[in-house]
């Protein structure tokens, strides 16, 4: 799920670069799709905008191959959640993956964990250490929002919460600073549209684009980030 936020917000039926609010791009492609207007070979290997489709942005033709099959093989939309969640599992099972399924079930880190899943299942053009602490970091508010409470309503992660693995930056970050927490905490920025660079250095502009999140989250206007700014962060984004 946190990996699906990075690639589509977790829209199963997203086209990639279709950032309008009402996703009409995207409908009315997934719509020639299932008419057959756009045949199984186009869909798979003539893009548009790159060729990136779905919940996952599946870009390679045979894996676009594999979830128009399982679209049809169900009987659903090549949109659908259904279509999209049946494809990835049994694309997970297939040998090559093999590494990353081992991964998933095991008992290592969120971090860890979706490095795996990145590096060897998605394999994005961008796999920058800013790029994996931010898919790692959606993960993480995932896990803190579902896991163990398979019976219960789901609930918002609260503010309150301080994130623990570590991933999270250990520190509490002002302007000056550097490292790959700061890059953490430019990326989260940058993901909600804020201009912050992605050095890893607290300048003068990351303080500027905190201080505007902080406005608009009711933070205390500080240019400071603490626990309360990072899962402010992170809530807002899933």
């Amino acid at each position: 799920m946190g990996h699906g936020k990075a690639e589509s917000g977790n829209e199963s039926n997203r086209l990639q670069g279709d950032f309008s609010a009402d996703r009409g791009k995207s409908k009315a492609y997934t719509a020639q799709v299932d008419s057959g207007a756009i045949s199984r070979f186009a869909f798979a290997r003539q893009g548009p905008n790159g060729g990136g489709y779905g919940w996952l942005q599946w870009t390679f033709y045979s894996r676009k191959e594999g979830l128009y099959d399982t679209a049809k093989k169900m009987g659903v939309s090549v949109g659908s959640e259904e279509a999209a969640l049946a494809w990835f599992w049994e694309e997970l099972h297939q040998g090559e993956y093999a590494a990353v399924l081992s991964a998933l079930t095991g008992d290592g880190s969120i971090r860890e964990m979706s490095d795996v899943f990145m590096k060897r299942f998605e394999r994005p053009a961008d796999q920058s250490e800013a790029a994996c602490a931010l898919r790692a970091s959606f993960a993480e508010a995932y896990y803190q929002q579902y896991a163990g409470k398979p019976d219960e309503p789901s609930q918002e992660p609260q503010m309150e919460d301080t994130p623990t693995t570590p991933y999270w930056p250990p520190r509490v970050l002002c302007e000056g600073m550097q490292g790959a927490d700061v890059a953490v905490l430019q990326a989260h920025l940058r993901a909600r549209g804020y201009n912050a660079p992605l050095s890893g250095v607290f300048d003068s502009d990351t303080g500027d684009a905190l201080l505007d999140f902080q406005d608009k989250s009711d933070l205390v206007k500080d240019k400071i980030a603490g626990p309360k700014t990072f899962c402010k962060l992170a809530k807002d984004l899933i």
